[in-house]
């Protein structure tokens, strides 16, 4: 028999379901998490004064809003009012001797203004962009040189003020910027360039790139170009092997950095010194050499900065960055700044006081927790907080008994808290404090075995400094620590995990060797030992990037690949639990990559991706209900009125299926509702939904009437919500209870 306070409770459910035969879905006041990655610093310039402009890919520097470029003072504090918001990548960075800035990039306007790919801003003050300076070159600039009233630009544009100009120009620092005659026209992109002043003003230019021809003449991806003529130094030659990312010149010497392992027959790993005049062969002296590439150079009061991917540079163990005398080539053994392994310094900025900064991708420098910009004092410590950010993203979802969730993406903390793309919820949507395992790269799945042991994968190298490249298995309770008697041994990225029935783990991506043994693209791994399966070797000839195992152990493989199981099968297939072979008949074809399969309540197969067809018919949403018996068809019934990309869908306890992704409505290509709920037969859409997000969704779990979305996403609904939300989709749930009270 029943309470009298339970019955009252199921009165009023009956009330509720009767009373009100709609319901708009409501988010939840939590999750509700500040969530940042690091953003990308690619270019940086100094100021007279001492402060620095910094460019590159990000949305806020120590949570100030700042989009894609800001300048810090001399004491490291961001200027407050110089502000100008860039809409795209700044790449290039340079500052006249009046002052004024110039910022290449690829960007369409700034502040609101349309003002393609290169600017003019005010280097003080607000920053303001100077709106009758418009060059307008065509595509992105990469590389930036001022002298006097002249602007030197490289990059990937063919036009620029109106005029044909092949991936170099010169253009008026004032005025409209008009280009003038110079034209050395390049026939690959620029992505260098350093003048040298010369006496008498007929100034030189030396450009660093992907070319093998430019000035009139064959040049190997470094030449000396005349500021006079447009060409080629008939006689200085280098002749680079690799392409040249960064150039800058003391007037004697012109110090290089990129990809090279030689400079004509000279061998020099990804650093060169050569002289201004002569041949253009490398000093004989000067060889620290880097084992990885090199990204940028840069040089001040005698000392040669250098930034790239390295782990060594002058035979001394450096992550990212080093320094040394331009005079010896020797690296500076009392300097080592470095960054996070496997990290990239894209830029540095030195001051004659010995502070320099370090831009690029990374979460730590010189010992202390930074997102990708570092200001390093003169005795290689970093005292000042510098963190630029981009907002966080959740790419993968999954749910542990006790109703809690682990979340995986692209993110480095969480209210504040380090989070190393990894984090666990509480059943109430807060962040468990101690739950904090750390992935070096992002977390692209995730699956939970009948004995609560997650396991995660994605394109990380290590987990807690502990190497687990691809694949970790991790305690569900206390901090999340990775087993260390699991590991997998992939030799790269893991895409898609799923959970076979006798608890072994389906793993799909881009590796050639897991589990102790040769595997193309797929693999079953012991969950004992992670070994891989030695009878289950289905052998994709191209990447996995889906995965789901069917009631009866049948394995649903989708990506890249025109072949596996031993059948040619078009992106994806139907594989046997034993034997790891494709099913003969069954045989769906795509004209696009699968990303996500969920089973329908009636048993089939949905499938999501970037696809616009499936087995013949059009599925511009990417979204396919298909058959898991015979040869695989295609429901002709259930077709989403939808357009888009599909990339994560789940089935609700009543058969509803949920799509989402970057997902219209066609007839008006409206406002990204980017989440759908669709009828289990039709697919037509429900009657009231109101879901709107600001950026495109990657994952999706929907339980109890909730739905959790993960994604690229600042807003849901009106309500800030950074990478993720949830949201109540029945409304017995919307006022944030689930049960009946006692």
């Amino acid at each position: 028999m029943l309470s009298r306070t339970r019955c009252s409770f199921v009165a009023l459910l009956w009330v509720l379901a009767t009373a009100m035969p709609s319901f708009a879905q409501v988010v939840l006041a939590q999750p509700n998490l500040d969530l940042r990655t690091d953003g990308t610093v690619l270019a940086i310039a100094r100021q007279s004064d001492g402060a620095m402009v910094v460019g590159g890919q990000f949305q806020s520097i120590n949570g100030m809003p700042r989009s894609n470029i800001a300048r810090l003072l001399a004491d490291g504090s961001i200027d407050p009012s110089w502000n100008p918001h860039v809409d795209g990548s700044v790449l290039a960075l340079t500052i006249a001797g009046d002052g004024a800035i110039f910022a290449g990039g690829s960007f369409q306007r700034v502040n609101g203004v349309l003002i393609p790919n290169l600017v003019k801003l005010a280097g003080t003050g607000t920053g303001a962009p100077v709106q009758s300076w418009l060059p307008s070159p065509n595509s992105s600039v990469q590389a930036l040189a001022v002298s006097g009233f002249s602007l030197y630009v490289g990059g990937y544009f063919t036009q620029i003020g109106g005029q044909d100009r092949l991936r170099i120009a010169r253009v008026a620092t004032v005025g409209s910027g008009a280009p003038d005659n110079w034209n050395p026209s390049a026939d690959q992109p620029v992505h260098a360039l350093s003048v040298v002043l010369v006496s008498g003003g007929n100034d030189l230019v030396i450009a660093g790139g992907a070319f093998t021809n430019i000035g009139g003449l064959a040049r190997n991806r470094i030449a000396k170009l005349s500021t006079v003529t447009s060409a080629a130094d008939p006689v200085w030659n280098p002749s680079s092997n690799g392409v040249v990312t960064s150039v800058t010149n003391d007037g004697t010497f012109v110090y290089a950095g990129g990809y090279f392992t030689a400079m004509g027959a000279t061998g020099r790993n990804r650093i060169a010194k050569i002289a201004v005049t002569g041949s253009g062969q490398p000093l004989a002296g000067f060889d620290p050499g880097a084992n990885d590439f090199v990204q940028s150079v840069s040089l001040i009061s005698g000392t040669l900065y250098v930034g790239g991917w390295f782990t060594n540079c002058g035979g001394l163990a450096r992550a990212g960055v080093a320094r040394m005398p331009a005079s010896t080539g020797v690296v500076d053994g009392n300097w080592d700044p470095g960054v996070d392994a496997g990290s990239i310094v894209y830029a540095v900025r030195a001051r004659s006081d010995g502070v320099a900064y370090l831009g690029g991708s990374f979460r730590a420098s010189a010992g202390q927790p930074r997102l990708s910009l570092a200001r390093i004092e003169a005795n290689a410590t970093s005292a000042i907080a510098t963190d630029v950010e981009f907002p966080g993203m959740v790419r993968a979802l999954a749910r542990l008994v006790d109703g809690s969730l682990i979340a995986g993406g692209d993110f480095a903390r969480a209210n504040g808290q380090p989070r190393g793309n990894l984090l666990r919820l509480h059943a109430n949507g807060t962040l468990d404090p101690a739950w904090s395992p750390s992935a070096d790269g992002p977390v692209e799945s995730l699956v939970v075995d009948t004995s609560g042991r997650i396991y995660a994968s994605g394109q990380f190298q290590s987990v807690n400094a502990l190497p687990r490249r691809g694949i970790v298995r991790l305690a569900a309770a206390g901090s999340g620590d990775p087993d260390p008697a699991w590991n997998a041994q992939s030799d790269s990225v893991v895409f898609a995990l799923a959970l076979a029935a006798d608890g072994s783990i389906i793993a799909g991506g881009g590796f050639s060797s897991i589990g102790g043994a040769p595997r193309s693209y797929i693999a079953r791994l012991s969950a004992v030992d992670a070994l891989a399966d030695p009878d289950w070797n289905p052998q994709a000839n191209d990447w996995v990037s889906a995965l789901a195992v069917g009631a009866d152990g049948s394995v649903f493989v989708g990506g890249s690949f025109s072949a596996i199981g031993g059948q040619t099968r078009q992106r994806v297939a139907k594989l046997g639990s034993v034997n790891g072979l494709a099913d003969a008949s069954w045989n769906l074809s795509l004209d696009g990559s699968p990303q996500e399969f969920a089973f329908a309540a009636d048993g089939s197969l949905l499938v999501g991706g970037y696809f616009q067809s499936a087995g013949g018919l059009p599925r511009p949403a990417g979204l396919a209900k298909v058959s898991i018996d015979g040869t695989g068809s295609v429901d002709a019934q259930w077709n989403p009125l939808l357009v888009g990309s599909a990339v994560a869908l789940a089935v609700d306890s009543d058969g509803s299926v949920f799509a989402a992704g970057s997902l219209y409505v066609p007839a008006t290509l409206g406002p990204q509702r980017n989440l759908y709920k669709l009828d289990p037969v039709s697919g037509a859409r429900a009657s009231v939904w109101n879901f709107e997000t600001n950026g495109a969704l990657a994952a999706l779990l929907v339980a109890e009437g909730r739905a959790h979305v993960g994604g690229a996403i600042t807003n849901v609904m009106g309500a800030p919500r950074v990478g993720l939300a949830a949201l109540a989709i029945d409304r017995i749930f919307a006022g944030d209870f689930e049960f009946p009270p006692p």
